[in-house]
């Protein structure tokens, strides 16, 4: 299809004026697919991205840390580029050891990792299980904990509604304003490219998110007290998927972590504001040395 060959080279373009290249490898039986910039630099930093998302949602944040750091946003197992297979064990734990399989078969040693919502629930989980891989981590709008308040998501899966969720390309475009409080730009055939993208993995993804469910909430009340790591914690105010009052509750179980909450900002900091969240976080970086 024409219209999907142009997405591609829109998204491709995207990619090549941050200075990161598409780059793919197996791990045993599992396909990776990664963008990569920085190659040379002291430092490695490791992206991970949230739920039905992939490794472009990291393009703008990680073309403005390359000048420093060797950067890798991976698409996770089940997302992106990678197959999403049915009856596959897709937990925090699982995805963790197949991430250590990966950055193993890089070469990458200690490393920065920073996670996305279901990524920064991934990174925690990492950091508890490897610690020693790692030199800090950063958590965006991260999983895993039961927000005091409720939000707009969660109301919606209580009525038996999970707009992550796509059928059509006007879900794709509800699911665009739920997560982003001010939207990037996206050109329309990339938005339908990425909506088509959506609805042909619904029903794996459905399954995926079924397995997630169970670790949603509550998930780090023993992870984040046993981290010895120097975190940063990065907030939206304007959450609807995750609600900023989680981070009320994972300051005291943080011993070593620093928080910016970002204002006018939904649940995809990284994304809707590249460059503050990007200063903010090399900031977060330059302290640690």
């Amino acid at each position: 299809m024409l219209s999907d060959h142009l997405a591609r080279a829109a998204l491709a373009a995207d990619r090549w004026r941050c200075g990161l290249r598409a780059k793919f490898c197996m791990v045993g039986e599992q396909p990776w697919h990664y963008l990569e910039g920085g190659v040379g630099k002291r430092e490695t930093i490791v992206l991970l991205h949230g739920f039905g998302a992939d490794k472009d949602n990291w393009t703008r944040f990680a073309g403005r840390l390359r000048a420093n750091y060797h950067v890798i946003a991976v698409d996770l197992p089940g997302f992106g580029e990678n197959p999403c297979r049915q009856g596959l064990d897709y937990s925090m734990a699982a995805q963790a050891e197949r991430l250590r399989g990966l950055l193993s078969a890089l070469g990458v040693g200690r490393c920065h990792m920073a996670g996305s919502s279901m990524g920064g629930h991934l990174t925690a989980v990492y950091a508890q299980r490897y610690p020693q891989q790692l030199r800090s981590i950063c958590l965006f709008n991260n999983g895993g904990i039961q927000a005091p308040e409720r939000c707009d998501m969660e109301r919606d899966l209580e009525k038996g509604v999970n707009p992550l969720l796509v059928s059509s390309e006007s879900d794709f475009d509800r699911l665009l304003a739920l997560v982003c409080e001010k939207q990037p730009f996206l050109p329309r055939l990339v938005r339908n490219y990425m909506a088509r993208a959506a609805m042909a993995r619904r029903e794996c993804i459905a399954a995926i998110f079924r397995q997630y469910q169970q670790e949603i909430y509550g998930g780090l009340d023993a992870v984040l007290p046993a981290l010895s790591l120097p975190a940063l914690v990065i907030w939206g105010r304007q959450d609807r998927v995750l609600d900023v009052s989680s981070v009320e509750v994972m300051r005291p179980m943080l011993a070593h972590a620093s928080v910016t909450i970002m204002e006018q900002t939904g649940h995809l900091p990284m994304l809707e504001r590249p460059a503050a969240s990007a200063k903010c976080y090399q900031q977060f970086l330059s302290s640690l040395a």
